[in-house]
């Protein structure tokens, strides 16, 4: 049996207790057996829109990063629900939401922009 899970964390304006919170959660799937871990939308940040695009990483950033390398460490496939992705307009940002595989290579990328 092939088993997944979803995390729920209470993100807020605070990046790297966000992170050490998803990081906590989706150790904790794995360790129950989840072999597929979801996590929220905006996982690394939840806090006032005008906050978001002065935040925005690009996809090889530092959250992407991050849980590209708890994906290869677990060996499990992991979505993370969504980050605030840098556009070309320094106003904008996508809600990128992006799959990694076991091996912590990125599989999938979707992007939306609020307008």
């Amino acid at each position: 049996m092939y088993q997944a899970a979803v995390v729920q964390l209470n993100s807020g304006s605070d990046e790297d207790a966000n992170l050490r919170e998803a990081d906590a959660l989706i150790r904790q799937a794995a360790a129950a057996g989840a072999r597929f871990v979801s996590t929220p939308e905006n996982t690394s940040f939840l806090g006032p829109d005008t906050e978001k695009a002065g935040r925005a990483q690009p996809l090889d950033g530092p959250i992407c990063r991050f849980f590209a390398g708890l994906a290869g460490d677990l060996g499990i496939h992991l979505l993370l629900g969504s980050f605030a992705e840098r556009s070309d307009d320094p106003r904008r940002c996508y809600n990128t939401s992006v799959l990694f595989g076991p091996d912590g290579g990125r599989l999938a990328v979707y992007r939306k922009i609020h307008l």
